[in-house]
C-alpha cells in the first residue's frame, strides 16, 4: 500500500521560480563569453592608461589619445546598446532604447570634441555642440535608470526618496562652494551656465540612483547593476572634470578620461549580458536596505562644509549650520523608517514561516494534515503509548467507488467529494484525534487513548456521518457517498513495552481491504468480526 500512495515531492510555483532564477544567475556567472569580454575590457583600460602615460608631454600624441583613441569604447557601447535594444523585450527594451539614444549623444559629443581638438588647437567655441550632446546624454540617463530599477513605482519607496534628498543636499551643499560658485563668479553668462549644468545633472543622477537603488530590491537584472556602476563611475569622473575646469584648464591627456573609458566598458558588458541572456529574469538579489551611502555622504558633506568655512572665514556660517541640521534630521527620520520597516519585515517573516510550516504538514485540497505529518505523529504517539501503556488506534477510511465520481462528473466533482468527506471527518472525531489525508481517496485517523471498542464506535460514527447527507457537486446535482473503514488498535497486553506503528497501519489496511472485499460501506477491525452497515 505504501508504494501506491508515495508521491514525488512537487515544487510550489514560488519554489520553481526560485530554482529558475538560481539557474539563470548561474548561467550569467558561468558565461565564458562574458568573462572574456571582462578580460578584454580590463586589457583595454590598461592599454589606454599606458597610452595616456606615454603621451604626456607630446601635444600631438595627447590629442590623438584623448580625442581619437578615446572614441573606441564609446562607439562600442553605442553599437552594443543598439543590439541590446533589439534583443530585449518589454521594460528592458524601453530602457535600452533610451540608453542607446544616450550613448549616441555621448558619441556625437565626443566626435564634435575630436573635430574641435584638431580644427581649433588653441580651444574651440564655448559652449559648443559637444556640450549640447553631452547634456542631452546626461538627461536621458535619468529615465533609463528609473525604468531599469522597476519603473516609476520604484520612486515610491520613502526611504529611497529620503536617501536621494540626503545625497542631493549633501552633494549640492559641497558642490556649490567648490564647483558651481567659482564657475559663476565671473557672471552668469551662457558658458558659465552650461558648465554649471554638468555638476547639477551629476547630483540629479546620483540622487535618482539613490532613490531607486538603495531602498532594497528582491531582484535586479544584472545589466541594470552594470549600468548603475557605469554611471556611478561617470559621475565621479565628471565631478573631477568640473573641478579641474575650475582650478586649471582641462587637457586631452587628463587621467580623468580613464573614468569615462571605464563607463563605456561597463555599458558594453551590460549590453552583452542583455543580448546573451535575454529578458529581465537574469537577476541579482538585493535584499538589504543600504543605509551606508546616505550616511557617508551626509557625514562627509558636513565635514567638508565645516572645513571650507573654517578655511575661508574662520567660523561657521548660518547656512552651514542649517544644512548640517537638515542632514542630521534626515538621518534620524531615515533611521526611524528603517527600524519600522525592519520590524514589519520581521513580523512578515514570522508569519511566512508559520504559513510555510502549516503548508508543509497540510493537504492543500482538504486542509487536513498530510501523510508525512500523520506518520511523524504516529511514531511519536506509539512511543508515548509504549511508555504509558495507554491504548491507541488507527482508522483508515476509503471512499467507495470514488473513481466512478471522477469518470462520470469530472475531477472538480471528485474534489468536492473529498472536501466534503474531510469536513465530515473533522466534525466527527474527538478534539485529541488526528485526521489526515493518506493519499487519493483514503483518509486516516490516529485515535489516542482509544481501545478497540472505542475505536469501533468512532469508526462507525465516521461511516454513518458520510452516508447520511449527499454531496452537492453542482447546480441540481448530488451524489451519495459511502466508505469502507478498517481499524487496528494496540492489544490490551499487560507489560507491553513497544508499539510497532508500521504494523499497526498494516493491520488497519488489511482490515480495510477486508471491508471492501465484503461489500464495502462497513467497518472491519483487525482483531474481531466486521461491523455491518
Amino acid at each position: 500500500m505504501d508504494s501506491a500512495h508515495t508521491a514525488m515531492p512537487v515544487d510550489t510555483p514560488a519554489e520553481r521560480q526560485l530554482k529558475e532564477q538560481a539557474a539563470l544567475r548561474r548561467a550569467v556567472r558561468t558565461d565564458r563569453v562574458f568573462w572574456a569580454a571582462v578580460a578584454a575590457g580590463l586589457l583595454w583600460l590598461g592599454l589606454y592608461a599606458a597610452a595616456t602615460a606615454l603621451s604626456q608631454g607630446d601635444e600631438e600624441q595627447t590629442r590623438f589619445v584623448g580625442s581619437v583613441l578615446y572614441l573606441v569604447p564609446v562607439a562600442a557601447a553605442t553599437v552594443a546598446g543598439g543590439f541590446a535594444a533589439r534583443a530585449t523585450r518589454g521594460r528592458a527594451r524601453t530602457m535600452w532604447r533610451i540608453l542607446f539614444a544616450s550613448t549616441a549623444c555621448w558619441l556625437a559629443g565626443d566626435l564634435c570634441w575630436a573635430v574641435y581638438a584638431y580644427a581649433y588647437p588653441d580651444g574651440g567655441p564655448d559652449p559648443s555642440l559637444a556640450d549640447v550632446a553631452y547634456l542631452a546624454s546626461n538627461v536621458l540617463t535619468v529615465p533609463a535608470i528609473v525604468i531599469g530599477f522597476g519603473g516609476a513605482h520604484a520612486l515610491r519607496h520613502v526611504r529611497g526618496l529620503l536617501d536621494a534628498a540626503l545625497i542631493a543636499v549633501g552633494l549640492g551643499a559641497v558642490g556649490w562652494p567648490l564647483l558651481i560658485a567659482p564657475l559663476l563668479s565671473g557672471g552668469a553668462d551662457l558658458a558659465a551656465v552650461v558648465s554649471s549644468a554638468y555638476p547639477v545633472l551629476d547630483v540629479a543622477i546620483l540622487a535618482i540612483m539613490a532613490a531607486v537603488g538603495l531602498a532594497g530590491h528582491r531582484m535586479v537584472p544584472y545589466p541594470v547593476l552594470l549600468i548603475a556602476a557605469a554611471y556611478l563611475t561617470a559621475t565621479v569622473a565628471d565631478g573631477g572634470y568640473t573641478y579641474v575646469a575650475v582650478v586649471r584648464e582641462y587637457s586631452d591627456g587628463s587621467w580623468l578620461n580613464l573614468g569615462f573609458q571605464a563607463e563605456a566598458v561597463l555599458l558594453v558588458l551590460a549590453a552583452l549580458v542583455a543580448v546573451r541572456h535575454r529578458g529581465e529574469a537574469q537577476v541579482a538579489r538585493i535584499d538589504r536596505d543600504v543605509t551606508f551611502p546616505a550616511v557617508l555622504v551626509a557625514a562627509l558633506a558636513v565635514a567638508a562644509l565645516v572645513a571650507v568655512e573654517q578655511a575661508r572665514h574662520q567660523r561657521l556660517g548660518n547656512g552651514t549650520l542649517v544644512i548640517a541640521a537638515v542632514l542630521f534630521a534626515g538621518l534620524l527620520v531615515r533611521q526611524v523608517l528603517t527600524t519600522r520597516d525592519r520590524t514589519r519585515l520581521a513580523r512578515d517573516l514570522q508569519a511566512a514561516l508559520r504559513e510555510q510550516e502549516r503548508l508543509a504538514v497540510t493537504d492543500p485540497l482538504t486542509g487536513l494534515y498530510n501523510r508525512r505529518f500523520f506518520q511523524e505523529m504516529l511514531k511519536l504517539e506509539s512511543e508515548r503509548s509504549a511508555q504509558s501503556g495507554r491504548p491507541m488506534a488507527v482508522v483508515i477510511l476509503d471512499i467507495d467507488h470514488f473513481k466512478r465520481v471522477n469518470d462520470r462528473y469530472g475531477h472538480p466533482a471528485g474534489d468536492a467529494v473529498l472536501v466534503h468527506v474531510a469536513d465530515r471527518l473533522r466534525q466527527t472525531v474527538r478534539g485529541s484525534d488526528i485526521v489526515a489525508r493518506f493519499g487519493g481517496e483514503e483518509f486516516v485517523c490516529l485515535l489516542t487513548g482509544a481501545d478497540e471498542a472505542a475505536a469501533l464506535e468512532l469508526a462507525e460514527r465516521l461511516r454513518g456521518a458520510l452516508c447520511r447527507v449527499p454531496v452537492d457537486i453542482g447546480p441540481g446535482r448530488a451524489v451519495s457517498v459511502t466508505a469502507s473503514v478498517g481499524l487496528a488498535a494496540t492489544p490490551a497486553e499487560a507489560g507491553r513495552t513497544t508499539v510497532d506503528p508500521d504494523h499497526l497501519v498494516a493491520e488497519a489496511d488489511r482490515a480495510l481491504y477486508e471491508a471492501k472485499s465484503n461489500g464495502r460501506d462497513r467497518v472491519v477491525s483487525a482483531h474481531r468480526a466486521e461491523v455491518p452497515a
